[in-house]
């Protein structure tokens, strides 16, 4: 599964895709003839695959074996507070404080999000940058001139939206994010 349709799980929104063999396939025509194609028919409701079902689908990574002789305890992990009942500047406390993955290790700051908490307009980026980091501000490098260049064509300012990048802390080498 990509990384774009994780993140959209995480953030509960459901992406739609056919089910592998649901609906008639684009069939090549064999060499020399020239047989028609035929197109694929509207999926029924219950021909659609949820990022759920995908998930189900997908193999399990395997799992690693300690010996009992040699294992060590390991160490507790971080509790994830509950952030439900949070407003946001106890929210936003929480993520200065999370060390619930290593990207806390080499963060400068956290990039919490700036603009319009009530906005109707929300811009989600994925992780912050160099910049971003050493700012604790999303978009403010090149793509941050970017989105404000963006945000104005459509007849807007920066402080009328709400932006925010999914991860918080800056990934090492901007590499990608981890699940």
């Amino acid at each position: 599964m990509q990384h774009r349709a994780r993140y959209l799980e995480a953030m509960g929104i459901q992406s739609w895709q056919l089910r592998h063999g649901s609906a008639s396939l684009l069939q090549s025509p064999a060499a020399g003839n020239a047989a028609p194609q035929e197109t694929a028919a509207e999926p029924s409701p219950h021909e659609i695959e949820t990022p759920a079902q995908r998930l189900a689908d997908e193999p399990s990574p395997p799992v690693a074996v300690a010996s009992a002789v040699a294992a060590a305890p390991a160490p507790a992990a971080p509790e994830r507070p509950d952030v439900s009942g949070m407003d946001w500047d106890t929210l936003e406390h929480a993520v200065g404080q999370c060390n619930l993955c290593e990207l806390h290790r080499s963060r400068t700051h956290t990039v919490f999000g700036v603009g319009d908490r009530r906005a109707d307009w929300l811009v989600i980026g994925e992780a912050p940058g160099r910049d971003e980091d050493l700012q604790g501000e999303p978009f403010v490098g090149r793509a941050g001139q970017l989105l404000n260049a963006m945000l104005l064509a459509a007849g807007l300012q920066r402080e009328q939206v709400y932006i925010a990048n999914i991860l918080k802390c800056r990934p090492p080498n901007n590499r990608d994010p981890r699940p």
